[in-house]
């Protein structure tokens, strides 16, 4: 959608959709509003917190086919990119950065694939 508002099909007849970069939808606090939360409300924040990621990816599926439809009638050509490669790329990064959280890659790649 920032593509198709920032009318960057303007100047851009091509765009490779390479998906590097995912929109979140997710529910910020601290610990401690958390903690003084009632009973009730942090059930409340725990559920819709686990359940509503999955419909979001739907929600966002959706409104990106219609803003590719957009961008195309804007005579704007989308291309697929082959993810392998990147992926392949990836996979040493936890080891070029071991100052970062051990199993951080593998545990990224499960939340992905679920």
């Amino acid at each position: 959608s920032l593509l198709y508002s920032a009318k960057l099909y303007e100047p851009c007849k091509y765009i490779a959709k390479t998906e590097h970069l995912v929109a979140h939808t997710c529910i910020v606090m601290s610990q401690e509003v958390y903690d003084n939360l009632p009973e009730a409300g942090q059930k409340a924040i725990d559920q819709i917190g686990s359940e509503y990621p999955a419909l979001a990816i739907e929600e966002v599926k959706e409104t990106e086919d219609e803003f590719i439809a957009l961008l195309e009638d804007n005579g704007v050509t989308i291309t697929e990119v082959d993810k392998t490669p990147f992926i392949e790329a990836s996979k040493g990064i936890s080891e070029v950065f071991p100052e970062w959280s051990p199993g951080l890659y593998d545990r990224a790649v499960e939340a992905i694939n679920k």
